[in-house]
């Protein structure tokens, strides 16, 4: 089962902003990653692979790790069963002690990776007024979203008062962008926080669908599967996936009635929208497009996702490849700012079958996101 080691950390991951994938469907095995900006962590419960043996059994042995976390000053309940009164008492400060031992653990894995983002943020999308409501309603939100204002869009299922055509229908809300909100062609990405209440208590796989649409009337829809009842979530849309063949000149949020039941109701808190670039070169998602390749392959392919100011992405950015400890290949290449494959020119020397290690743009201890792959004798020898 998921257990509460688990679900502490994964939740404060993804308040974080650190996307969560689980590799595996059985709940009695909880192995999942945490990816943020190229890098990625597996991890087993609340351990991650970059704790060593030695530690694993100190974490394992309950009095001992007790006793450790007490010494580091961090605030846990006594190890003895409490009395009933004060049970719920240490409860809540176990809880408490989890979510701060969790997001610490959190921004330690990924202190190294943070960039530095320049942020505009679009107050004028949380104005209800602005938004043309279908089916729903929109109001201001008591919440606050990076402390800037909130709309909260709500709506209530009815399988009998939509269109006539259409009475199961699709409540929805629009709004067309100023021209002084347009421009975002000099940001990496558009963001915002969601927050969802609902009479339901556990939300269908499509709960939102978000939509973009260009000055041509093309559009990007985007289902906001992260959204989860009671708690905040960060929505990013990196701007380069979009495809859309002009500037983004309106926004829209819609739900199908069909995925939910009739008399539901369902409020979606949505705020702090911005758009955020970073100031220096910077790797998103990094992977290798074949994670096999033939010793005397004459190029390296992999795709990637980078931010950054267009000028300096275009004066190149450093890769290395490394088997072990040893740097055998260093090139620095242009690239654009988004996802984009990068054929990485290898030696004329055919390269030693083994296991390599791709990295971009490493920092100046030569850390930075990585990819495996592997390179192995060619058949025709």
């Amino acid at each position: 089962m998921l257990t509460p080691y688990t679900t502490t950390l994964t939740d404060e991951a993804e308040r974080r902003g650190i996307r969560v994938t689980f590799i595996n469907e059985d709940p009695d095995l909880p192995i999942f990653d945490l990816c943020r900006n190229g890098e990625r962590v597996r991890c087993f419960n609340a351990l991650t692979d970059r704790v060593g043996a030695a530690t694993y059994h100190l974490v394992n042995h309950k009095r001992a790790c007790h006793e450790w976390l007490a010494r580091q000053r961090i605030p846990v309940p006594a190890p003895s069963r409490p009395p009933l009164s004060r049970h719920k008492t240490k409860g809540l400060a176990m809880k408490h002690a989890s979510a701060l031992i969790a997001g610490a653990l959190c921004s330690a894995l990924f202190a190294r990776s943070e960039p530095s983002i320049e942020y505009r943020y679009l107050d004028g999308l949380a104005a209800p007024k602005r938004w043309s409501p279908a089916e729903c309603e929109v109001t201001v939100s008591p919440h606050r979203a990076w402390e800037h204002p909130v709309a909260c869009m709500r709506i209530p299922v009815d399988f009998h008062a939509g269109e006539k055509a259409y009475p199961i229908g699709w409540p929805r809300m629009y709004l067309s962008l100023d021209a002084d909100e347009q421009g975002w062609s000099e940001y990496d990405r558009f963001e915002f926080q969601l927050y969802t209440e609902s009479s339901r208590e556990r939300l269908p796989a499509r709960p939102v669908t978000f939509h973009l649409y260009d000055t041509q009337g093309q559009k990007k829809l985007i289902v906001l599967e992260q959204a989860v009842l009671k708690e905040w979530r960060t929505v990013s849309v990196n701007l380069s996936d979009l495809n859309l063949a002009g500037p983004v000149a309106r926004l829209g949020f819609n739900i199908n009635e069909s995925d939910y039941s009739d008399k539901d109701w369902i409020a979606f808190h949505v705020g702090g929208f911005r758009l955020a670039r970073a100031t220096a070169p910077h790797v998103t998602e990094l992977r290798a497009v074949t994670p096999a390749l033939f010793c005397d392959c004459r190029v390296l392919p992999i795709e990637l996702v980078i931010e950054g100011p267009a000028a300096q992405l275009a004066s190149g950015i450093p890769v290395h490849l490394r088997t072990g400890s040893r740097t055998v290949l260093t090139r620095t290449l242009p690239v654009t700012r988004g996802r984009q494959t990068l054929y990485v020119p290898l030696d004329k020397t055919p390269l030693t079958p083994g296991a390599y290690t791709v990295t971009v743009n490493p920092d100046a201890d030569g850390r930075g996101p990585e990819a495996a792959i592997s390179f192995t004798t060619t058949p025709w020898q």
